[in-house]
C-alpha cells in the first residue's frame, strides 16, 4: 500500500515539477514546508531564475473598438529583462501619436504560482529600471521598486496580474491574486 501511494505521489509531483527527485534519487527537500506550488519547470531548491517559456516578442495592436486610451504595445521578453514600447494615440483610428513610452524592466521569477481562472500563473517580481516618455527620461518614485505580480501565457496571449487595494503588488505578501480580464499582448 505504501509503495502504491508513494508511486502515485511521485507521478503527481513528476507531472507538476518534471522530476520527483534530485540527482541522488532523494525526495525534494522539505516539500511539507512549501506554501505554494513551484512554477512549471522550476526546482524550488534552485531559487530565483528565468522562465524561458515567456521569451519572445509580444504585440498589442491598436483598434478603434478599444476603449480610450487607444494604444499599441510592443514587449520584448528575454529571460530576466523586459523592454516595452507603448504608443498612445489621440484618435480612435490610431493615426495621431500622443506619446511614446519606453520602459526597461528587470525581472525575477521567484518560483511559485497562484491558481487562477486561466490556470496556474507564475509569480513574477518586476522592477522598472528606466522609463522614457517621448525620448526624455522620467524619474519616478516607482523606478527601482519591485512590483509583485503574476504572469501567464495562455496559447499566444500573455496575461498579467490585476492589482487592487488588498493585493497592490507592493510586497510579496500583497502579490496580485487574479489575472487581468484581457491579455496585455499576444506572442508574435
Amino acid at each position: 500500500m505504501t509503495l502504491k501511494l508513494t508511486t502515485t505521489l511521485c507521478l503527481m509531483v513528476t507531472a507538476l515539477l518534471t522530476a520527483c527527485s534530485d540527482s541522488d534519487n532523494e525526495p525534494l527537500a522539505n516539500p511539507e514546508n512549501q506554501t505554494s506550488a513551484p512554477a512549471p519547470g522550476v526546482d524550488p531548491n534552485d531559487g530565483p531564475q528565468a522562465l524561458t517559456q515567456y521569451n519572445g516578442s509580444y504585440v498589442k495592436n491598436c483598434s478603434p473598438d478599444d476603449p480610450d486610451p487607444h494604444y499599441t504595445l510592443e514587449l520584448s521578453v528575454s529571460d530576466d529583462v523586459w523592454n516595452s514600447v507603448r504608443t498612445q494615440f489621440s484618435d480612435a483610428d490610431c493615426i495621431t501619436t500622443l506619446s511614446t513610452t519606453e520602459i526597461s524592466y528587470s525581472v525575477v521569477y521567484p518560483g511559485g504560482s497562484t491558481d487562477t481562472d486561466r490556470g496556474p500563473a507564475d509569480h513574477v517580481d518586476v522592477t522598472i529600471e528606466l522609463s522614457q516618455v517621448n525620448g526624455e527620461t522620467v524619474t519616478d518614485e516607482g523606478n527601482g521598486q519591485a512590483e509583485y505580480s503574476l504572469i501567464l501565457l495562455d496559447g499566444n496571449d500573455l496575461y498579467a496580474g490585476q492589482l487592487d487595494e488588498e493585493n497592490d503588488g507592493s510586497t510579496a505578501e500583497k502579490r496580485a491574486a487574479i489575472l487581468e480580464d484581457e491579455s496585455i499582448a499576444s506572442r508574435q
